[in-house]
């Protein structure tokens, strides 16, 4: 079996979806959270792009959440059924970064870590975004027809997206009032055996956006 570090820092951020990814495989893995005042200094230039999550693998570093979820997907059967719907969970998640990309000013606000107006960016910039991106997202789960983003059943997209949405409804406290149907595969990730037994370890939720 491989041996596998994940560094990240010690939040859930970008690394939490991954982490669940492990707990859910039942794979162990060492999970090095790295101080913030020890970042700069003693962390960031061992980062291939100077960035965190890196998931290195029998000393080969991995960076790049969404490059980790697609590697550890292949890993854990969890990467769709054939060629085609590995395929198409790639375009979804690379849709997701355009969304991502176009939410970033009141995002980075939203979170802490930005300056600005968040009320005025999420009116101006989060909302005209969701109403073009959240429907797609919807309908992938409504053509599924069994909860996930896929036919196939549970994919790597639903532990990175599950996580994401989860994220936003704490900012946006009526977010999965106004989307029940990403509110249902969220709750149908988290209701997974495996992930309520690391839900309860892992202490308190609201530590680890």
């Amino acid at each position: 079996m491989a041996n596998y570090k994940l560094y990240y820092f010690d939040i859930g951020g970008r690394a939490e979806f991954i982490r669940i990814m492990f707990h859910y495989a039942g794979v162990p893995f060492e999970d090095v959270r790295i101080n913030f005042q020890e970042w700069g200094q003693n962390w960031k230039h061992k980062m291939p792009f100077g960035k965190v999550p890196v998931l290195e693998i029998d000393g080969v570093m991995l960076p790049d959440s969404r490059a980790i979820g697609s590697y550890l997907g292949k890993k854990f059967d969890l990467a769709g059924k054939d060629d085609l719907e590995v395929a198409q969970i790639e375009a979804l998640m690379s849709f997701f970064n355009d969304f991502l990309n176009e939410i970033h000013t009141w995002f980075s606000v939203a979170l802490g870590f930005g300056q600005g107006d968040k009320d005025k960016l999420y009116k101006e910039v989060f909302e005209p975004a969701a109403a073009k991106a959240l429907p797609i997202f919807e309908k992938h789960i409504k053509e599924a027809g069994n909860g996930f983003y896929f036919k196939s059943g549970l994919t790597w997209a639903d532990f990175y997206l599950s996580k994401f949405w989860q994220t936003m409804d704490r900012l946006i406290p009526d977010f999965f009032d106004k989307h029940p149907i990403l509110k249902e595969n969220s709750d149908k990730v988290n209701a997974l055996p495996q992930i309520q037994k690391y839900l309860k370890e892992r202490g308190d939720i609201y530590k680890m956006s």
